[in-house]
């Protein structure tokens, strides 16, 4: 794993490094949102149509966006 952040960082880091585990977080939050069919708006793209305070999943996704771009 040092090998790898190495190459795709460019730092070395540890297990215990605070970006290793905000990696993997992040890696299994986004596969938990990847499942098909887990929001209606999948299905239904229309649904995006709808003001912002209807779509209710998209507050989970913003928090996700969020927390990997700050």
């Amino acid at each position: 794993m040092t090998v790898i952040m190495s190459v795709v960082f460019g730092r070395r880091s540890r297990g215990d490094d605070k970006y290793v585990k905000m990696m993997f977080e992040t890696a299994e939050e986004f596969l938990t949102h990847f499942i098909p069919g887990s929001y209606l708006c999948d299905s239904f793209p229309g649904l995006a149509q709808l003001p912002k305070f209807l779509q209710w999943w998209r507050l989970a996704g913003e928090a996700a966006y969020n927390k990997t771009v700050g």
